[in-house]
């Protein structure tokens, strides 16, 4: 078979680097023809897979829940397989797709699927639509105060890994302003203030989070999460049940479901999805059944 490949070297404190060759060793000793379409940035490695792909049987993506987005930005309605191989320091995607949090694992698994399922699962992905583009991601896109912690902790050069979630939160919650949203869905709609608004494909996010406990990836629906207007201190201590999923129960936690929804604001709001920015709201957030076949777990 034909294997793309595709690392982030930075991921998970440069280990990805280290896995590198590795990998693509390994896809090599069984047997498949590997194209290392690995580049300087996302962007060139998202602009060589795109360009390689109508000559790929797989894609096989190492890092992070930003790379697991690049190759579905890839292989989004084709049939050519995406496999992943986790060393991000939050993989939520891998979590909620069920794959294996240890690299060696993840390339086996990977391995045997390509002999023995290589058409990979139908997977449901969502495709985010912003005033300036149209992105697809595999986990959870979301707008709030989230968005505003993750655009700190990307800036954010230490600590590495999952504790720059709850230390970025720390830095921004004193200050921060909980705009009025819209959300418009077929079959319902809602407006107030919130301190977050989630569509979410897998249920995970922020690096352990469990945003939306009951979310599918092959059902074709978003399970949207809306924080309402929580203050400070009650938010800082509901933050520790979100890692648990205790927090649906909290009353001013709302959990619905649609096939597609449309998010305003009153101010101006970044949108993140799988961790990345992808443009500002109004968003229209919408589950596209079976868009992706994963080499994962059935």
């Amino acid at each position: 078979m034909r294997v793309g490949l595709v690392v982030n070297p930075t991921a998970g404190r440069a280990r990805a680097a280290r896995f590198h060759t590795g990998i693509r060793r390994q896809l090599q000793h069984h047997g498949h023809a590997v194209v290392d379409l690995t580049a300087f940035d996302a962007a060139g490695a998202l602009a060589k897979a795109r360009a390689e792909v109508p000559d790929l049987d797989a894609l096989v993506v190492v890092g992070g829940d930003g790379v697991v987005q690049l190759g579905v930005n890839a292989v989004a309605g084709t049939d050519v397989a995406l496999g992943v191989v986790p060393l991000g320091s939050g993989n939520d995607n891998a979590t909620g797709l069920s794959l294996p949090r240890d690299p060696r694992a993840a390339v086996d698994l990977v391995v045997r699927h390509l002999e023995h399922r290589p058409a990979g699962e139908a997977t449901d992905a969502l495709r985010i639509e912003t005033a300036t583009s149209t992105t697809w991601a595999m986990g959870t896109a979301s707008c709030g105060i989230d968005a505003v912690v993750n655009e700190v902790a990307n800036r954010m050069p230490w600590p590495r890994g999952s504790l720059r979630y709850p230390l970025a939160l720390m830095r921004v919650l004193p200050a921060y302003r909980r705009p009025r949203y819209r959300v418009e869905a077929d079959g319902w709609s809602w407006e107030g203030h919130a301190v977050l608004v989630a569509a979410s494909n897998i249920g995970w996010f922020g690096g352990g989070m469990r945003i939306a406990p009951s979310a599918r990836p092959d059902d074709g629906l978003i399970d949207v999460a809306i924080g309402g207007d929580i203050g400070p201190l009650p938010l800082l201590a509901l933050v520790p049940r979100i890692y648990s999923g205790t927090h649906v129960t909290h009353p001013k936690v709302e959990l619905r479901r649609a096939t597609s929804v449309t998010i305003s604001a009153d101010v101006p709001r970044g949108v993140f999805a799988d961790g990345e920015p992808v443009g500002e709201l109004p968003a229209t957030v919408t589950a596209v059944p079976a868009a992706v076949r994963v080499l994962r777990p059935a």
